[in-house]
């Protein structure tokens, strides 16, 4: 089952890899078809995991002999990352706005009060910027305050593509790792890891277009990981983050992000105090 695992890694691999080599947008029938071929490569993976781990295994310590071929595995995911991360963005221009909400805020402006295609947001504008779809150019920023944050974090590096798609990319690492040493904790198979680092839209989504969500899903596997060992402080607060990366409409959010703040926080610190200090 380890070779046929790894065979449907480098099918991946190669169809993944591919996608990366032009432009979905333009060519979007073999766009379709390279991830048909990579989904369908995936469900086998996932068939063959399910057969390797058919019998449970206890938990194993921290000094336990890794898995090689696992290694392989992940490593593969790794490769088609890095190859997409290259060529991004592959399907969506979000990644261009991210960017741009980042920079306003250097200079003291709410991304919620100016859209990119404002006369007044002019001398803001680099060259990545100005690639912002003009229909969505015309409207202020959809993302809340706690991605607006995470924008500013990373701008203030470097207000590149390639930075703001390696913040990404490192979350997607993270994700893979708390589901890594969940599994482990739990006594279930290692192998299953592959349902995230495998999954093809996780690969398109994230190193091939850099979106937010996956800070979002980061969060949200950490509060259920912290959760599922009763640190339920911790929980909270990561699921509250949660809360805060998804996409809000500009109305709601106007000359409004600390109050909102401020609310989800109170709202938090309450759930936290009926746990009677459980936490």
């Amino acid at each position: 089952m380890t070779g046929r695992i790894i065979a449907c890694g480098v099918v991946l691999l190669v169809t993944l890899t591919a996608t990366a080599t032009f432009d979905g947008r333009a060519h979007a029938r073999a766009f379709v078809a390279l991830l048909a071929v990579a989904s369908l490569a995936y469900l086998v993976a996932l068939h063959a995991v399910a057969v390797r781990s058919h019998a449970p295994v206890s938990p194993a310590p921290p000094s336990a002999h890794v898995d090689t071929p696992l290694l392989v595995c992940l490593g593969l995911a790794l490769l088609w990352r890095l190859a997409l991360l290259g060529a991004a963005p592959l399907v969506s221009d979000d990644i261009y706005r991210y960017i741009w909400d980042g920079r306003v805020q250097q200079v003291g402006i709410s991304p919620y009060a100016i859209a990119p295609a404002d006369r007044a947001a002019a001398p803001f504008h680099t060259e990545v910027t100005r690639r912002i779809d003009p229909t969505s150019a015309v409207l202020p920023s959809i993302y809340p305050p706690l991605a607006q944050r995470f924008f500013l974090a990373v701008t203030l590096i470097d207000d590149s593509v390639v930075a703001m798609m390696l913040a990404i990319l490192v979350c997607d690492l993270l994700i893979a790792a708390i589901l890594w040493r969940w599994l482990g904790a739990a006594g279930r198979s290692r192998w299953w890891v592959l349902a995230w680092a495998w999954h093809p839209l996780v690969a398109i989504e994230g190193a091939g277009g850099g979106h937010i969500d996956l800070l979002g899903t980061l969060l949200l596997v950490a509060a259920a990981y912290a959760l599922a060992w009763r640190r339920t402080l911790l929980a909270a607060i990561a699921l509250a983050g949660y809360g805060g990366i998804g996409t809000l409409a500009p109305s709601a959010l106007a000359a409004n992000d600390n109050e909102l703040l401020e609310n989800l926080s109170g709202a938090v610190l309450d759930w936290c105090d009926a746990q009677g200090g459980q936490f």
